[in-house]
C-alpha cells in the first residue's frame, strides 16, 4: 500500500494516541511517525514494531518543522503544552486536535493558526472507528483532502456543522465504546446467574456484541428491521425485549447518558 502522507507527527501516546496511531501504522498511512511524549514507556512497544516510528520527548528536539500534526492531550493541559509547538508549524502545517470540549478559536487563540478538531473513538485502532471532524470554512477548504487521508483509512468520517454538534459526536460514539463494553460486562454478569461461568458467559457476551456488530454494519438493513426479524412472537427474545423496551428500559436510560456526556463536554470547554 502506498502511503497517503509524508511525517505524520503525533503528540501525546495515551489512550487515544495510541489508538490512532496504532490504526496507522495498519493502514500504512504514513511513511514516518514522529511521537512526541515526555515517557518514553508507552510509545516502546510501536518504537519495536516499527522503524517507522520516532520518539521525542519534547518538540524541540524535532529535526524539522512539522507538515502534519495531531494533538491527542486532555483538554486540561493544552494551555501549557500547545505554546511549545509554535516554533514547529508552518502556516502549511495541518494541526489537527483530538482533545475533547476545547472550542476552533481557543487554539488559534494560542497558536496563530487555524486547527482542525477531531472526535475518534478508540475503535479507530482495528480501522472500525467514528471520527467527528470539525473546521472553520477557510480551513476546511485548505486541508480538507489531508484531513481525509490521516483520518479516512482509520474508519468512518463525518464533518459537521458546530462546536456543538461536535459535543454531540463526543458523548454519542466518542464515549460510545465504554457504553458497548458495559453492556458486555452487563451481559456476562446476567448470564452467569443460571449456571455458565464467568469466562463462558464473558466469551459469549463479547462475541455476540462483536458479532452483532459485524453483522449489522454489512447487512445494509437498519438496526430495527434486524431487530424484528430475529425476534419471534411470543419467543424467548420477546420477553427479553418487554423489559429492555419499556418505558424505564435501555431507551430512555442511553438517552439519559448520552445527554450526561454532552453536558460534560460543554463544561470541558470552559
Amino acid at each position: 500500500m502506498t502511503s497517503r502522507v509524508g511525517t505524520l507527527t503525533l503528540v501525546g501516546c495515551g489512550a487515544m494516541g495510541s489508538a490512532l496511531l496504532r490504526g496507522w501504522l495498519n493502514a500504512e498511512v504514513a511513511k514516518e511517525y514522529w511521537v512526541v511524549a515526555p515517557d518514553r514507556t508507552a510509545v516502546q512497544p510501536f518504537l519495536e514494531e516499527s522503524n517507522r516510528v520516532q520518539w521525542y520527548a519534547n518538540p524541540e528536539g524535532l529535526p524539522e518543522a512539522v507538515t502534519t500534526l495531531v494533538i491527542a492531550l486532555k483538554p486540561f493541559v493544552l494551555s501549557d503544552v500547545l505554546p511549545l509547538y509554535k516554533s514547529v508549524i508552518t502556516p502549511e502545517s495541518l494541526v489537527v486536535s483530538v482533545a475533547t470540549g476545547k472550542p476552533l478559536h481557543f487554539y488559534k487563540g494560542i497558536l496563530n493558526h487555524e486547527v482542525i478538531r477531531a472526535m475518534p473513538n478508540t475503535p479507530v485502532s482495528v480501522n472500525r472507528g467514528v471520527i467527528g471532524l470539525l473546521a472553520e470554512d477557510s480551513a476546511r477548504e485548505c486541508w480538507e483532502s489531508q484531513v481525509e487521508a490521516v483520518f479516512g483509512p482509520l474508519g468512518l468520517t463525518t464533518w459537521v456543522s458546530s462546536e456543538d454538534v461536535l459535543n454531540q459526536v463526543t458523548a454519542l460514539s466518542g464515549s460510545g465504546p465504554a457504553y458497548v463494553f458495559y453492556m458486555i460486562e452487563a451481559m456476562a454478569a446476567a448470564g452467569a446467574k443460571h449456571g455458565l461461568s464467568k469466562e463462558q458467559a464473558y466469551e459469549m457476551a463479547l462475541y455476540t456484541m462483536a458479532g452483532t456488530g459485524v453483522y449489522a454494519l454489512d447487512s445494509g438493513t437498519s438496526a430495527r428491521q434486524l431487530r424484528e426479524s430475529v425476534t419471534s412472537p411470543q419467543g424467548t427474545t420477546e420477553q427479553a425485549l418487554k423489559v429492555l423496551m419499556a418505558n424505564d428500559g435501555i431507551g430512555p436510560l442511553m438517552e439519559k447518558a448520552i445527554e450526561a456526556a454532552y453536558e460534560r463536554a460543554k463544561e470541558l470547554a470552559k
